[in-house]
């Protein structure tokens, strides 16, 4: 399909009036329900995506009132503050942006509240608190032939659920490439050089937004790092399949860092054959940076040796014989479920990824020892039930977990991509959910030594009823603890959003609730050293604490 970027179907109205006139597309005199079948196109879709409640549709003006009331909320720009400054900035400055032009200067979308809800929630919809998302910037062209396009597809598939966010991003991506000789770009295999601001400063607003388009979603260049990077030199981009692969930044004609999809200061071994051509003899090239890639080509060799020795067991998806290669056992229990006796990479400098192998069938069963996933490139572990040692899962690209039970050991969430930990039930020792996704611990009963919830998401913790060691809620947006009855160490819920602690009765040592959400602490029978407030916090306490057992801070 040939995306056209003329701009020829844009069109740009200003809306100067804030009261939404809606121009339904039906007949609005109604003597019941209406039916789905009386919906087409983007209201469909947005009936669809957001389940409204045809039940209580008496016109097509409904769908626009219930589409306002949610679009009101999504536009409500304070909610997707970040923990950093600059992310913050940025965020809501491209938000803004889309706010101001979906609802002020064009009346398509102003007069269209369901459509604009489609296109708004896309563009929020990853935008999380403790995350680094950025939405796409505006580009009203794109944006009316993204819409177009979409219009077509639901013409042809009324009932066809369309990702607006993807299509348009990749437009943008299109856009950002000058691809118009090609269909889609998802099969541009080339180099892109995005010129600096030195080397092209009429264009340099526009280059920023390329570059933006084109960076991988790791990168900082995908958003606030855009600007100064550009500033200082050119940014070359290496796409395989219209997808970025490697990012090379100059600093004015010296190459100062190469970066691959995983953004972990390493080059990416698979693609040094097209480095090497890309800059060879064409730049200055500092030491570090030749030794970056020759490191990547010694990796390279090793991955192409093991391929070549494993060829047999990976045609075959002999998954037994490949982790035995890695010092793993295997053995199945009476019921013939598999057990492996650890799990870890093959070679610490690859993952079985790089080999081809599916990660998630090697994983079906449970771990009687610990596991190590932090340098695993699998998403899928809904097999995984068991964990019996350590797991580690810090900044990992794991992202189901729904099956896992138990974690024998320490358990290492932070920074990870993990949401759903919904059947997990008991962590052994310690475990750290910093700044990860986790939004589901709702069947977590037991911790046994510290925890740290530091930054995390609203985590349904309903069910936990023990800490072992010290508990880390500072500025947390967990909510529930209503089952907790014990820390075994400190509890510290500074700036946190826990309200409800209603069966806590032990405390080992210091409890600390400056400027928490907690005001009844009447159930407490025991605290080892102090309890910590803020001056004149109210909070209900039971009668045998007394003043001496209480520090304001």
């Amino acid at each position: 399909m040939k995306v056209n970027f003329s701009f020829n179907n844009y069109v740009y109205k200003p809306y100067s009036g804030r009261q939404r006139q809606y121009s339904p597309q039906y007949d609005t005199v109604s003597f019941g329900a209406m039916k789905k079948n009386q919906f087409d196109g983007f209201n469909l879709l947005c009936i669809n995506m957001y389940k409204f409640p045809l039940e209580k549709f008496k016109t097509a003006d409904d769908l626009q009132s219930f589409a306002q009331e949610e679009l009101d909320k999504k536009l409500d720009l304070e909610q997707y503050k970040t923990k950093n400054s600059e992310d913050t900035q940025e965020r809501l400055g491209i938000l803004a942006e889309w706010k101001r032009y979906l609802t002020e200067e064009n009346e398509l979308y102003a007069n269209n509240p369901a459509l604009t809800l489609i296109v708004a929630g896309s563009i929020v919809k990853e935008l999380k608190p403790n995350n680094r998302e950025m939405p796409p910037a505006l580009n009203p062209g794109v944006l009316a032939d993204t819409v177009e396009q979409i219009k077509n597809i639901l013409k042809d598939n009324r009932e066809c659920m369309v990702d607006f966010n993807k299509i348009y991003r990749n437009n943008l991506r299109l856009y950002a490439m000058g691809s118009d000789e090609t269909d889609t770009g998802e099969t541009e295999t080339r180099w892109v050089v995005i010129p600096s601001q030195e080397h092209d400063s009429e264009n340099f607003e526009d280059n920023v937004e390329r570059l933006k388009a084109l960076s991988h979603r790791s990168w900082c260049t995908k958003s606030f790092n855009a600007r100064p990077y550009l500033s200082e030199g050119d940014f070359h981009i290496y796409l395989e399949n219209g997808k970025p692969k490697v990012g090379i930044r100059f600093k004015a004609d010296t190459i100062r860092e190469i970066q691959g999809e995983r953004n972990n200061s390493r080059i990416p071994h698979q693609y040094t054959e097209q480095i090497e051509d890309h800059i060879n003899n064409k730049y200055e090239i500092p030491r570090e940076i030749k030794s970056g890639i020759e490191d990547a080509k010694r990796i390279k060799q090793k991955v192409d040796n093991y391929r070549l020795k494993l060829a047999n067991a990976i045609s075959q998806k002999d998954f037994d014989s490949i982790l035995k290669e890695s010092g793993i056992e295997v053995s199945y229990d009476e019921n013939n479920k598999r057990i492996l006796s650890e799990y870890r990479p093959l070679d610490y400098d690859f993952s079985y990824a790089d080999l081809g192998i599916n990660e998630k069938e090697l994983l079906k069963g449970v771990i009687e020892g610990n596991a190590d996933f932090s340098n695993s490139q699998v998403t899928n572990l809904s097999a995984l039930q068991s964990i019996g040692g350590d797991a580690y899962f810090n900044n990992s690209q794991v992202r189901d977990l729904s099956a896992l039970q138990s974690i024998g050991g320490d358990a290492d969430f932070r920074n990870s991509q993990v949401t759903d930990l919904s059947a997990l039930q008991s962590i052994g020792r310690h475990a750290g959910f910093q700044y990860s996704q986790v939004t589901d611990l709702s069947a977590l009963q037991s911790i046994g030594g510290d925890v740290g919830f530091q930054n995390s998401q609203e985590i349904d913790l309903s069910a936990l009823q023990s800490v072992g060691g010290d508990a880390d809620f500072n500025n947390s947006q967990v909510r529930d603890l209503r089952s907790l009855q014990s820390v075994g160490g400190n509890a510290a819920f500074y700036n946190s959003q826990v309200r409800d602690l209603r069966s806590l009765q032990s405390v080992g040592r210091y409890a600390g609730f400056r400027n928490s959400q907690v005001t009844d602490l009447s159930n407490l029978q025991s605290v080892g050293e102090s309890i910590l407030l803020s001056k004149n916090q109210k909070i209900k306490l039971p009668a045998w604490i007394t003043e001496d057992k209480i520090r304001y801070e």
